[in-house]
C-alpha cells in the first residue's frame, strides 16, 4: 500500500507535538491542586442518616466518629455560621446517638482549640450538658470555652460555680475554687489560665496528640511569661528553667527563653448571643 505524502507529514507533525508535550511536561513543574477539607468533606443530611441507619444508630455513629478522627485537619474555621465540616459531622454523630459522650467532650475541645470554631464548640458542649447535666468535665470545658475563646468571664464563673462542689474538685481539680475566686477578683489572669490549661492537658488521653500539642504550647508560653517577668523583676523564688527543662539565658542583664514563644491571651471575642 502506497503511503501518501500528506499522511507522512501528519505523522511527523503529530510526533513532533508529542515530543514537545513530553519535554514541557518534564521541564515545568505542574501546579498542585489542593482542595481544603472544608470544601471536600461530605456530610449527609441527618434525616437520611436516620433512615438508612436501619436501627443501627450506635454502629453508624461509631463509624462516623472513627472516620472523622482519621480525616481531621488543622485548618482554622473563621466563620461563625455553624457550618464547619467537623461541627456538622459531630452534630450528625450525636443526632444518631445522643449519648455519645466522647463526641461532646473531645469534639468540643477539637472545634475550639484546633479548628478555632468557637461557636460550634460551645454549641456541642451545651448540647452535651443537656444529655449529661451533672457531668463535671463538660461543665469544666464549657467554662473554659467561655473564658478563653469567648471572653465571657461572667458566664465562665457561673458555669464553674455549678461544679464547685463536685467530688472531682477534691481529687482532680483542687484549684478550681481558687480559680473562680481569681476570676471574680481580676476577671482573668495568667495564673488562673495556667491552672485551667494544665488541668485540661493532664486529663487528655495520650491519643489526642493534636490537642496535647496545642495545650502544651499554651502552657509553655504562659509559664515562660510568668517566669521571665519574675526573673527580670529581680524577685526571689523564680523558676529558672522553662517547661522543656532548659535554663533561661541572660543577655544584656535580661533573661530570655531559648525557645520562641508567643504571649498567650484570651481572645476576647464577645459572648454568645441569646439565640445560642
Amino acid at each position: 500500500m502506497k503511503v501518501k505524502k500528506k499522511d507522512i507529514i501528519s505523522i511527523v507533525f503529530i510526533s513532533i507535538l508529542f515530543c514537545i508535550t513530553y519535554l514541557l511536561n518534564n521541564r515545568f513543574k505542574k501546579p498542585i491542586l489542593k482542595v481544603s477539607k472544608q470544601d471536600s468533606a461530605i456530610n449527609v443530611d441527618q434525616t437520611i442518616l436516620q433512615i438508612f441507619s436501619l436501627g443501627n444508630q450506635r454502629f453508624l455513629s461509631s463509624l462516623l466518629w472513627v472516620q472523622t478522627l482519621l480525616e481531621s485537619d488543622i485548618e482554622v474555621y473563621k466563620k461563625r455560621d455553624l457550618n464547619s465540616w467537623m461541627y456538622l459531622r459531630f452534630n450528625s454523630i450525636i443526632n444518631l446517638d445522643p449519648y455519645f459522650y466522647e463526641a461532646y467532650k473531645i469534639g468540643g475541645q477539637y472545634l475550639s482549640v484546633i479548628k478555632d470554631d468557637d461557636l460550634g464548640a460551645a454549641k456541642i458542649l451545651k448540647m452535651g450538658i443537656e444529655k449529661f447535666p451533672n457531668d463535671f468535665w463538660l461543665h469544666y470545658l464549657l467554662g473554659f470555652q467561655y473564658y478563653f475563646e469567648l471572653g465571657d468571664i461572667d458566664s465562665a464563673i457561673k458555669t464553674y460555680e455549678k461544679i464547685e462542689s463536685h467530688p472531682l474538685v477534691y481529687t482532680k481539680v483542687r484549684l478550681l475554687p481558687g480559680i473562680i475566686s481569681r476570676l471574680k477578683a481580676s476577671k482573668g489572669s495568667l495564673e488562673s489560665a495556667h491552672d485551667l490549661i494544665l488541668t485540661t492537658y493532664n486529663n487528655l488521653g495520650k491519643e489526642n496528640t493534636k490537642l496535647r500539642e496545642k495545650y502544651y504550647n499554651n502552657l509553655y508560653a504562659i509559664r515562660a511569661e510568668l517566669d521571665l517577668n519574675c526573673l527580670n523583676s529581680s524577685k526571689t523564688n523564680c523558676n529558672r528553667v522553662d517547661l522543656d527543662g532548659n535554663n533561661y539565658q541572660i543577655k544584656n542583664n535580661k533573661y530570655y527563653a531559648i525557645k520562641n514563644w508567643t504571649p498567650f491571651r484570651a481572645k476576647k471575642r464577645g459572648a454568645l448571643g441569646p439565640s445560642n
